[in-house]
C-alpha cells in the first residue's frame, strides 16, 4: 500500500513538473470530482444491497423448528436438535436421551 501512496506522489510531482502548476490543478479537480461520483455510487449500491438483504425472509432449516413459550431459564440453556416435542424436564445438569444420541 505504501508504495502505490509513493507511486500516486511521484505521479504528481512528475505532472506538475511537465504540465505546470494551473493544468496539473485543473486535472487534480477532475480527477477528485470524478473520484467523489463513483464513492457516491458505491455507497449507494451497498445501501441498497444491505437494504434488500435485511428485507429477505431467511431461510429456515429444512426440517428444524423451534417453539418457547412461557419459559423461566434459571441455568444454563441447551440448543437442541431433532423432533422434540412436549415440555422437557427440569435440568438437573443432564439432558435426556434424544433421537440421534448415541447410547453406546
Amino acid at each position: 500500500m505504501a508504495a502505490v501512496g509513493v507511486a500516486v506522489a511521484a505521479g504528481a510531482v512528475v505532472l506538475v513538473i511537465q504540465v505546470g502548476l494551473e493544468r496539473s490543478d485543473q486535472v487534480a479537480s477532475v480527477v477528485g470530482a470524478a473520484a467523489g461520483v463513483v464513492g457516491l455510487l458505491v455507497t449507494v449500491v451497498g445501501a441498497v444491497r444491505a437494504n434488500a438483504a435485511r428485507h429477505d425472509p431467511p431461510l429456515p432449516a429444512p426440517g428444524v423448528r423451534q417453539t418457547v413459550r412461557g419459559s423461566r431459564v434459571g441455568g444454563s440453556v441447551i440448543q437442541v436438535g431433532g423432533d422434540w416435542s412436549g415440555s422437557l424436564p427440569p435440568s438437573s445438569g443432564t439432558r435426556p436421551a434424544g433421537p440421534g444420541d448415541d447410547t453406546r
